[in-house]
């Protein structure tokens, strides 16, 4: 396998490392990959709505959507 970059590493071992049922391993996937490239952040100190606070917003809806999927397959 090739030399991965840091955010495709943390993907394959949060995958590889946090279960043994694929559910929880796909789960802990889905979470790293909301991590690595949907980060937390805070709302933009700006006058709604501009290109900046939609950006923002649709990350987050993304984030969530994703989060509530690795939610519903770790139950």
């Amino acid at each position: 396998m090739t030399d991965l970059s840091p955010s495709a590493q943390a993907v394959l071992s949060q995958a590889i490392y946090k279960g043994p049922e694929l559910e929880k391993r796909v789960a802990a996937a889905l979470e790293a990959f909301a991590d690595q490239i949907m980060p937390m952040t805070p709302e933009p100190k700006c006058a709604k709505p501009t290109a900046e606070w939609h950006r923002w917003n649709v990350t987050g809806a993304l984030r969530l959507n994703l989060l509530s999927i690795a939610a519903e397959l770790k139950q």
